[in-house]
């Protein structure tokens, strides 16, 4: 991983009113979840207790819907037709992507790394022997 955002590799797709969305991940949206109660991880535990208000903004958010307050309404009803249980997992995968600057989180094997990488007792953080 070098590090460059993808362009759109951490976007979901979700069926509102039978039409696909595209939710992107934003700075203004993680700002407003960061800014909030809880953090990114509030949001995405309120995310996992399927709370209607916050799917609703994490998706209101990410498809801009939210700048058109007519639409507020709409969305709502959208929301709880398709199902908050439908909803939360593309709502928290993009949460957790904005922690990574709207990337996807790495996988484990990026993580873990590939044997290459400095271990624990290596580098400018390792204990002094």
């Amino acid at each position: 991983m070098n590090g460059e955002p993808v362009i759109g590799g951490a976007d979901q797709v979700v069926v509102l009113d039978g039409n696909e969305a595209t939710i992107r991940p934003t700075l203004e949206m993680a700002q407003a979840f960061s800014r909030g109660v809880g953090g990114l991880r509030g949001a995405i535990n309120r995310c996992g207790n399927l709370d209607m208000d916050t799917i609703v903004q994490v998706i209101g958010m990410g498809t801009a819907i939210s700048k058109n307050p007519k639409m507020r309404g709409r969305l709502e009803q959208a929301v709880y037709e398709a199902g908050l249980n439908k909803l939360a997992v593309p709502c928290i995968a993009i949460l957790e992507s904005l922690a990574f600057g709207g990337r996807k989180p790495p996988t484990s094997d990026e993580v873990t790394g590939d044997g290459d990488e400095e271990g624990p007792d290596e580098g400018p953080l390792a204990a002094s022997a």
